[in-house]
């Protein structure tokens, strides 16, 4: 009966709202022209987005030090804690002032640990738009 009673405490998941601090360092790209750009978090309806930023051609490093904030509903497993289903959003990179995406990354949110930071660096996917405008050999990246 005890392990009975443990299994079925077990297969109970737990749905439990989190705040998780997404903090963008830096974008990795390289630009054949001058461009002001944005990253955007989006999931489902919700977004949150950078300040445009300037990449001038001759440079391959942007500084972003932005931070969201983002609440959600993750389905935890009880006794770690942990989220046990993917959560997936995703983080893109917009020419501005015509809000062209250039190249996006899918960022799962169930990565998640509670009072742990994880240092991610997503390689991004480069979009139709980006065809004339980002180096496909210089792999783009956000950390």
């Amino acid at each position: 009966i005890q392990d009975e009673l443990s299994n079925n405490q077990t297969a109970r998941n737990s749905l439990q709202e989190v705040v998780i601090d997404i903090n963008i360092k830096y974008l990795k790209m390289k630009v054949s022209a001058d461009s002001r750009l944005k990253i955007v978090w989006q999931r489902s309806k919700k977004s949150a987005f950078t300040q445009v930023r300037e990449l001038a051609a001759d440079q391959t490093n942007l500084v972003i030090l932005e931070k969201f904030q983002i609440n959600t509903v993750l389905d935890l497993d009880p006794e770690t804690n942990r989220p046990i289903k993917d959560k997936m959003s995703k983080l893109t990179v917009v020419n501005e002032p015509e809000g062209v995406p250039l190249a996006e990354a899918e960022l799962n949110l169930s990565e998640y640990e509670y009072g742990d930071w994880k240092k991610l660096e997503l390689t991004l996917v480069l979009l139709e738009g980006s065809v004339d405008l980002v180096d496909p050999d210089f792999p783009p990246v956000i950390q």
